[in-house]
Parts: structure tokens; C-alpha cells; sequence
């Protein structure tokens, strides 16, 4: 497996992105913005606690209602970490598409992702 960090240019970026298989969610999508990161902890029932980055997670509901409900951390915060909304917005959404927590084959995005 490839090391999920990759530095460049003084910048560095983990593997965040899901394979390309749980890269297009195409169902119902419900986005929280949490006021905080510890707002986001607490709706994320501490799982961000887990995740090197912690800037987001993702509840699926597809038995119920086909939909999924992300819940991500505060603008300023992911851009704080060198990341942009839209990526970790494809980062959850590649969860609700039933991507496990362990993150198999995860990529780094390329400047046309970010």
C-alpha cells in the first residue's frame, strides 16, 4: 500500500479520497455544518475522534430513506488543515456508498480534485 502522506511543495496531504468505485454518490444527501469541532465530535458521536484529520463523518439511512447525512467540520477549519470543503465532502460521500472506516485503496487528490 501506498504511504497515505504525501508532501509537496511544503504542503502535505493525506490519502483522503475514496477509490473511484465510492467516488459518486448519486442519492439523497443531507449536509450539516457543525458551529465547532467539538459540535462535530458530538454529532459524529465521537468517531472524528479516531480520524487523524477529524473534519467530518457520515451516517447512511439507505435501509429507511436512500439518503445519507454528512456531517462536516466548519469552513475555517477544514481550510485550516489544508483541505477544501469539496474534498471532504467526497471523503463522507464515498461512506454513504458504503466505503469502510479503514479507508482501503484511499487516494490523494490532485490539484484538479482540491
Amino acid at each position: 500500500m501506498a504511504d497515505p502522506l504525501v508532501c509537496a511543495a511544503a504542503a502535505c496531504m493525506l490519502a483522503v479520497l475514496p477509490p473511484v468505485e465510492f467516488d459518486n454518490y448519486k442519492g439523497l444527501l443531507s449536509i450539516t455544518v457543525a458551529k465547532s469541532k467539538e459540535e462535530l465530535r458530538i454529532l459524529c458521536n465521537n468517531t472524528v475522534a479516531q480520524n487523524p484529520l477529524g473534519l467530518g463523518c457520515a451516517w447512511k439511512n439507505k435501509p429507511i430513506t436512500g439518503s445519507c447525512w454528512i456531517i462536516r467540520a466548519p469552513d475555517k477549519d477544514i481550510i485550516e488543515a489544508g483541505y477544501t470543503v469539496r474534498l471532504v465532502i467526497r471523503h463522507e460521500s464515498g461512506h454513504c456508498l458504503g466505503w469502510p472506516g479503514s479507508h482501503p485503496g484511499s487516494r490523494v487528490p490532485t490539484a484538479a480534485d482540491r
